[in-house]
């Protein structure tokens, strides 16, 4: 069970988080927000912070992100497919490499992938299909 990562804007940086850290900050800026809010100058003060903290692109993002990891010693051969326009892109994940790809987000992807050599008989094969919201990083395994 994967959790979803969410883009947030700390000061000008762009970090991923995955959701029960997001949910953390979040507690923590209403707790300084109410704090300040009720001081002399506290509604500056609160404006400071949402700015310095904000959720980055969460739903503006026209994009997301597969995060592929082998986990294998041997390469891999993987194609990444947009189920809803059947375009694909194929790459080779080396043994233990991790590779990030920017794909269009609200849209499912079909992962193929096949063993390239290690194998006895026959390679190693399978999918994974995977949902990708906008602004969001999944994180796959293969084999």
């Amino acid at each position: 069970n994967m959790k979803k990562n969410i883009t947030i804007n700390l000061c000008g940086r762009l970090f991923n988080i995955d959701e029960d850290a997001y949910e953390l900050l979040r507690h923590y800026t209403e707790t300084l927000r109410n704090y300040f809010g009720k001081q002399q100058g506290g509604s500056e003060i609160a404006a400071d912070i949402d700015t310095g903290i904000s959720s980055g692109d969460h739903g503006t993002s026209r994009n997301g992100v597969l995060k592929l990891t082998c986990t294998s010693n041997n390469p891999y051969t993987v194609t990444i497919t947009n189920t809803s326009t059947d375009d694909s892109r194929e790459y080779v994940l080396q043994g233990k490499e991790t590779r990030s790809f920017t794909v269009s987000c609200d849209v499912t992807y079909s992962i193929y992938y096949s063993q390239n050599s290690g194998y006895l008989f026959s390679p190693t094969t399978g999918t994974r299909t995977q949902y990708v919201g906008c602004g969001s990083t999944y994180s796959i395994s293969i084999p």
